[in-house]
Protein backbone atom coordinates (compact mmCIF):
# COMPACT_ATOMS: atom_id res chain seq x y z
CA UNK A 1 0.00 0.00 0.00
CA UNK A 2 1.14 3.66 -1.36
CA UNK A 3 2.41 5.94 1.80
CA UNK A 4 0.65 9.00 -0.20
CA UNK A 5 -2.80 6.90 -1.18
CA UNK A 6 -5.88 9.19 -0.85
CA UNK A 7 -8.96 7.76 1.32
CA UNK A 8 -10.88 7.19 -2.31
CA UNK A 9 -8.43 4.62 -3.17
CA UNK A 10 -8.24 2.82 0.10
CA UNK A 11 -11.98 2.38 -0.10
CA UNK A 12 -11.72 1.66 -2.75
CA UNK A 13 -8.91 -0.91 -2.40
CA UNK A 14 -11.22 -2.20 0.83
CA UNK A 15 -14.69 -2.68 -1.05
CA UNK A 16 -12.65 -4.99 -3.83
CA UNK A 17 -10.52 -6.96 -1.19
CA UNK A 18 -12.01 -10.85 -1.05
CA UNK A 19 -14.25 -9.99 -3.76
CA UNK A 20 -12.09 -10.55 -7.01
CA UNK A 21 -10.04 -13.56 -7.41
CA UNK A 22 -9.38 -15.54 -10.32
CA UNK A 23 -10.92 -18.81 -10.90
CA UNK A 24 -8.82 -21.36 -12.37
CA UNK A 25 -11.68 -22.47 -14.05
CA UNK A 26 -13.08 -19.50 -16.10
CA UNK A 27 -11.82 -19.57 -19.73
CA UNK A 28 -10.28 -15.88 -19.61
CA UNK A 29 -7.97 -17.41 -16.86
CA UNK A 30 -4.59 -17.13 -18.34
CA UNK A 31 -3.72 -21.01 -16.69
CA UNK A 32 -7.20 -21.97 -17.76
CA UNK A 33 -6.42 -25.01 -20.36
CA UNK A 34 -2.68 -25.94 -20.21
CA UNK A 35 -2.94 -29.75 -20.12
CA UNK A 36 -1.53 -32.24 -22.48
CA UNK A 37 -4.68 -31.20 -24.70
CA UNK A 38 -3.43 -27.60 -25.30
CA UNK A 39 -0.44 -28.59 -26.72
CA UNK A 40 1.94 -27.25 -24.26
CA UNK A 41 2.94 -30.96 -23.16
CA UNK A 42 5.57 -31.32 -26.09
CA UNK A 43 7.12 -27.59 -25.75
CA UNK A 44 10.79 -26.80 -24.61
CA UNK A 45 12.85 -24.49 -24.13
CA UNK A 46 15.36 -23.45 -26.96
CA UNK A 47 18.90 -24.47 -26.82
CA UNK A 48 21.43 -21.83 -25.22
CA UNK A 49 23.72 -20.03 -28.17
CA UNK A 50 27.05 -21.54 -28.24
CA UNK A 51 28.58 -17.97 -26.51
CA UNK A 52 26.26 -18.71 -23.34
CA UNK A 53 27.58 -22.72 -22.57
CA UNK A 54 30.08 -22.90 -19.81
CA UNK A 55 33.11 -24.35 -21.85
CA UNK A 56 32.96 -21.40 -24.35
CA UNK A 57 32.91 -18.75 -21.18
CA UNK A 58 35.80 -21.02 -19.58
CA UNK A 59 37.38 -20.91 -22.65
CA UNK A 60 37.75 -17.16 -23.00
CA UNK A 61 38.25 -16.45 -19.33
CA UNK A 62 41.32 -19.07 -19.29
CA UNK A 63 42.82 -17.34 -22.27
CA UNK A 64 41.85 -14.19 -21.00
CA UNK A 65 44.32 -14.62 -17.67
CA UNK A 66 46.68 -16.29 -19.69
CA UNK A 67 47.11 -13.26 -21.95
CA UNK A 68 47.34 -11.14 -18.94
CA UNK A 69 50.27 -13.26 -17.18
CA UNK A 70 51.50 -14.08 -20.86
CA UNK A 71 52.06 -10.70 -22.08
CA UNK A 72 54.20 -8.83 -19.25
CA UNK A 73 56.71 -12.09 -19.56
CA UNK A 74 56.88 -11.37 -23.47
CA UNK A 75 57.53 -7.47 -22.95
CA UNK A 76 59.98 -8.12 -20.14
CA UNK A 77 62.26 -10.34 -22.15
CA UNK A 78 62.05 -8.34 -25.08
Amino acid sequence: MSRWQSAEDKEEQEELEGEWELDPNDPSHPDYDLSVAAGYAEWEPGGKPWFLRRGAVLAVTLLGIAGLVIIPLVVRLT
